[in-house]
């Protein structure tokens, strides 16, 4: 009751959220116990984000140079031809677009919704917003000496 009406900040939709659907019903079905968890919804993007990377890295560089090779050149072809490509990629709704392509800002996902506590869980009453690039070694460089 004392949360009523306060507003937050979330980077990824709520568990009752319609984009969550697809989440929702595969957990009900093999991993009940892990129903309502945060953590198994972002895992969820987290596993999508990780096959478009490598979907960027299979089309960019081919197959072979991700399985063939120094380990170093493996690497190097899944993070520039596969991490660094990933451009507007949509995980399902799950969070706004994910963009690895801006050589200063390797956030991923550089969206919001603000979220309001509604009846005792958290509802989003806006759309993604993009955040901005806070650069902390300008606004404090004595900490990044």
């Amino acid at each position: 009751d004392l949360a009523e009406g306060i507003y937050g900040a979330k980077p990824i939709v709520d568990w009752y959220d319609p984009a969550a659907a697809k989440v929702r019903e595969y957990c009900k079905k093999y991993w009940p116990q892990y129903w309502e968890n945060a953590d198994f919804l972002g895992h969820w993007k987290f596993t999508l984000v990780v096959l478009e990377c490598f979907r960027q890295a299979i089309q960019n560089a081919g197959w072979e140079a991700l399985y063939t090779g120094p380990k170093e050149e493996r690497w190097k072809a899944m993070e520039y031809e596969g991490i660094q490509k990933v451009k507007g990629y949509d995980p399902e709704g799950l969070c706004g677009p994910i963009d690895y392509t801006d050589p200063k800002d390797h956030r991923g996902s550089k969206f919001i919704k603000i979220v309001q506590a509604q009846g005792g869980v958290f509802k989003a009453v806006s759309d993604w917003i993009e955040c901005p690039l806070i650069e902390y070694e300008k606004l404090a460089p004595e900490l990044f000496k």
